[in-house]
């Protein structure tokens, strides 16, 4: 019984752990195409490091 406790928090934590991941690179994504579509509109900001 213990063992089985053992097994499904281990289990449990890797699905979270996994969730949180994917969660975490989709919004950091979506802030990357937001600041992509945003440079596109208006390049002014960066004309600096392009110079």
């Amino acid at each position: 019984m213990k063992k089985i406790l053992q097994f499904l928090q281990s289990a449990v934590a890797k699905t979270l752990v996994i969730i949180v991941s994917i969660l975490l690179s989709v919004g950091l994504f979506f802030t990357f195409l937001k600041g992509l579509s945003s440079f596109v509109q208006d390049p002014k900001p960066l004309a600096p490091f392009f110079a």
